[in-house]
């Protein structure tokens, strides 16, 4: 990290995971973690180790290795020759990426995952969900086995290969889905608006700003090793009703103060009425998988405009770089935005003790 620039913490993995929401930001991704490859080619002169990366967890046995982070934001493995490409970039790959998001381990012995009866019971991921696939104990030899598991016992990569997940993992790493709506319940959120100042009235002014806090509300999360998060931005919409004709104008994107609709908490923004009249302002947020904050907040304005003004809207760029219309549609403009700051890269010329 000290190579990268990134080495501003005491603790290498703050400056890992400072590195990694680097990444995240430049590439307006939801998440980003950090894989070290290490030389596996053999002991390396001066390895504190003494080159246990590269002869693997036994005497003699050159194999991958890996050792991940729970819950991020890295995992370290390393690029033995025999089995990297088949191994790295399948089982070993899906197995630490699962830790990384909260899965915890099925392997027969496995601590403090899966190593006694009492491991069933153990609660992993955002959601707290028990470890019941977990095989506490290995099949014996010669046969029968003992009874090793908890409430299941699926062939899954948590457990012990494959590419299947078992019912423990999908709900560790977020996957579970209470009201069968078609959301994860980690990104099943709802947004909040809190109105502290309203516009005065009779406004001379077309655009109305509004004092506020919309803020997408986290879905909870009852373990320690979690605190509450949500990755779903929101923002606000107006719908105006003319008291005089009745006609309304559907719901309409707000401008935000700040530029851009881009994360999960707003402050601040302004409505836009050109017409003289009086108005119904409706006023609600909503977030990035069309929930939206309850009760729809309301006021009465009348508007005395001395001139007419100008209807148009400038764009509002969202996290992912496309424009937002004031409608909530969105035109693409780019996959991804240039990054301001360009990610530190490394040449060949450095090299590394």
């Amino acid at each position: 990290m000290d190579q990268l620039g990134y080495n501003q913490f005491n603790d290498y993995v703050l400056n890992v995971r400072d590195y990694a929401n680097t990444v995240r930001d430049t590439y307006s991704a939801d998440w980003a973690f950090v894989v070290f490859v290490a030389n596996a080619v053999g002991p390396l002169p001066g390895s504190p180790d003494g080159g246990a990366f590269a002869t693997g967890p036994c005497p003699g046995n050159s194999a991958l290795i890996g050792i991940a982070y729970r819950p991020g934001p890295m995992y370290i493995t390393n690029d033995n020759p025999a089995s990297f490409e088949t191994t790295f970039l399948d089982e070993l790959l899906r197995h630490e990426e699962g830790h990384l998001f909260g899965a915890l381990d099925e392997v027969p012995g496995a601590w403090p995952d899966c190593f006694q009866a009492s491991s069933c019971s153990k609660a992993g991921g955002y959601l707290s969900i028990t470890n019941g696939n977990c095989r506490y104990l290995d099949y014996g030899t010669p046969p029968p086995p003992p009874t090793p598991v908890c409430s299941t016992d699926i062939f899954c990569v948590m457990q012990a290969g494959g590419d299947g997940l078992c019912p423990s993992s999908v709900g560790h790493i977020g996957w579970r889905d209470t009201d069968n709506d078609g959301l994860p319940d980690p990104i099943d959120t709802y947004p909040d608006l809190t109105i502290n100042t309203y516009p005065t009235t009779p406004s001379t002014t077309p655009k109305l700003f509004y004092d506020a806090i919309a803020q997408d509300i986290p879905y909870p999360t009852t373990n320690p090793d979690y605190i509450p998060v949500t990755i779903n931005n929101v923002r606000v919409e107006y719908n105006l009703t003319n008291l005089g004709n009745g006609q309304s104008s559907g719901w309409i994107t707000a401008a935000p103060a700040d530029g851009a609709w881009d994360s999960s908490y707003e402050e601040d923004f302004q409505v836009l009425i050109c017409e003289n009249g009086n108005y119904t302002v409706q006023l609600r947020a909503i977030n990035e998988v069309n929930n939206i904050s309850s009760p729809t907040l309301q006021h009465n304005i009348s508007i005395n405009l001395a001139a007419p003004c100008e209807t148009s809207y400038l764009p509002f760029v969202t996290k992912d770089g496309n424009v937002l219309l004031p409608n909530g549609t969105t035109e693409s403009s780019s996959p991804y935005p240039p990054p301001s700051t360009p990610e530190p890269t490394m040449t060949s010329s450095q090299s590394y003790p």
